[in-house]
Order: C-alpha cells, then sequence, then structure tokens
C-alpha cells in the first residue's frame, strides 16, 4: 500500500566453512538451532556468508549473501561457477637492468647464483609496500605480458626479477598482481605462491603505495 513503511529486521551471520559436509552441518545448526525455536524465531530475512557459497554451487538456502574479497577480484577456486574480473593491480617500474656473468649472485644472502649470463632487471617495490619477501625466488611478475620469476631475496624496497628472455629497458612498468595484456597474475595465484591467504595479501599492501581508482567499464 502507498504510505505503509515496512520494517526489515535481517540476521547477519557468517560460515566458518564452505566444504560439504562441513557446510551443510553449519546450515542445518542455523536453521534449526536459531530460525525454529531460537532467539532468531520470526525473523524473515537472513544473509549468510559465504559468497562463495553459491558461487560454488549456483544457489543457496538463505535470502541475501555478502560479495566480501569477491568485490576486491578474487573468486572462490577455478571450478566456481561465478568468476570475478581482476580488480586489484600492482604495478612497479624498472629502475635498473644489469648484465650478470655466470656466478654473479643477486641480492641478499646471495641465494641467486647466475648459471649463464643474465640480464637482472630491479623494480622499485619490496616488502615495505606488502610485496611478499616469502616471494623470493618463488614468484613471477609480469613484463609486457611475459612472465619473469623474482631474482634472489625480495628487499624492503626493490625486487629483482630475471628478464633474460624478456624485452624491456628501464622505464616499463612490470605488474606483479593483476592484467597485463591478455595475462593475469590473479590475487589468489599470487598469494598461494606466497604461502598466504588472499586476505592477507590485500590487507598487507602498505599505505605508501600509491592508490589509482579507475571507473569499471560499462
Amino acid at each position: 500500500d502507498v504510505g505503509r513503511v515496512v520494517l526489515l529486521e535481517p540476521i547477519f551471520l557468517q560460515n566458518a566453512a564452505i566444504d560439504e559436509p562441513f557446510q551443510r552441518e553449519q546450515a542445518d545448526d542455523v536453521r534449526l538451532g536459531f530460525f525454529e525455536g531460537g532467539e532468531g524465531a520470526g525473523h524473515r530475512f537472513a544473509d549468510v556468508g559465504l559468497f562463495a557459497v553459491p558461487a560454488r554451487k549456483g544457489r543457496t538456502e538463505w535470502d541475501l549473501v555478502r560479495p566480501g574479497i569477491f568485490l576486491y577480484g578474487v573468486g572462490s577456486g577455478r571450478t566456481a561457477g561465478i568468476q570475478p574480473e581482476p580488480v586489484v593491480h600492482l604495478r612497479a617500474p624498472i629502475v635498473e637492468i644489469r648484465q650478470l656473468e655466470v656466478g654473479d649472485t643477486v641480492s641478499y644472502g646471495a641465494i641467486f647464483r647466475a648459471e649463464r649470463p643474465a640480464r637482472i632487471a630491479t623494480l622499485a617495490v619490496g616488502y615495505a609496500d606488502g610485496y611478499p619477501r616469502s616471494l623470493s625466488e618463488r614468484g613471477s611478475v609480469l613484463v609486457g605480458g611475459t612472465l619473469a620469476p623474482v631474482a634472489g631475496t625480495v628487499t624492503m624496497d626493490m625486487t629483482m626479477i630475471d628478464v633474460t628472455t624478456v624485452r624491456c629497458e628501464v622505464g616499463d612498468v612490470a605488474t606483479l598482481i593483476g592484467r597485463a595484456g591478455d595475462t593475469v597474475l590473479t590475487v589468489e595465484r599470487v598469494a598461494d605462491t606466497a604461502g598466504m591467504s588472499p586476505y592477507e595479501l590485500l590487507t598487507g599492501l602498505r599505505s605508501r603505495v600509491d592508490r589509482a581508482y579507475i571507473e569499471a567499464r560499462r
């Protein structure tokens, strides 16, 4: 009716896990213990995360879900029916390129030693910016759409990469997270390589990293 006021009293809950059969046990506990006789009895509107549940299953028995980290371009696995577009991009310029000879080492601890003549580029980004030190000798970045492995230890302010087979020069921009051309380094992939969760990776990006907020394509 015109002028009628409707008051909603939603219930906000949170899943502890999305894997079967535990997710089903949670749903049963909430429905039986909360809505049917518990303090939630009589409520008609339920919001129960995680968004990963409908993303994987294509449906949910609840009224609403919270998208959460999905808004930052992080999905619920490759097999999920709903996949996000990349949203977060971490980029840094190449500030130096050096030619190494056999036996030359790179960065602290000398854990990278050239086994052949190599070309090493230095990026102006390090763990003080939120690029994990655990990606030392494990991570990769995109330079012109081509993957280049991290060479040696990620330092506080600099990260070195092996660009022996990559065409690039000082001033070019490398992508550490996100899209470069047709290739994407997803938050999930980088986080998994670093041995952390996507939440840790995203919340670890420091305030000294310049942010540019770009309007979504329509």
